[in-house]
């Protein structure tokens, strides 16, 4: 594992929880919504698929995935979508060139944060 993809995974999860908390500690309208906006601004992909189902059987988007910066280092957000089409879990991965996608460890206040960082990416 590449302490420079571990770096920046720490690094974007930061810059996440400095986004969710401007958002919550808005002093007005405007200022929230510029905050909503940076938060838009910030992954360069948000994509959802659907999981395993019989050809042919309409299926409800079931993962999420949140790219943040890609090339050496990568690190993207990943996680699993609730019946609602809500993201209800959240993992923050890695890697380098020539390396596979390592998870890294939040606190549980971080990840309390990026989880809700991907809920109001995914209209939740």
């Amino acid at each position: 594992m590449s302490q420079s993809s571990l770096e920046q995974a720490a690094a974007q999860v930061a810059s996440i929880v400095e986004l969710i908390d401007a958002y919550d500690n808005a002093a007005d309208s405007d200022a929230q919504e510029q905050a909503l906006n940076d938060i838009y601004q910030d992954p360069l992909e948000v994509s959802v698929r659907s999981g395993w189902h019989l050809p042919g059987v309409e299926s409800d988007d079931a993962e999420f995935r949140i790219v943040l910066c890609t090339g050496g280092p990568h690190v993207e957000l990943r996680g699993d979508l609730d019946e609602h089409g809500s993201p209800d879990s959240v993992k923050v991965l890695h890697n380098d060139w020539f390396e596979g996608l390592t998870d890294a460890v939040m606190s549980d206040g971080d990840q309390a944060k990026v989880l809700r960082y991907c809920q109001i990416l995914l209209g939740s």
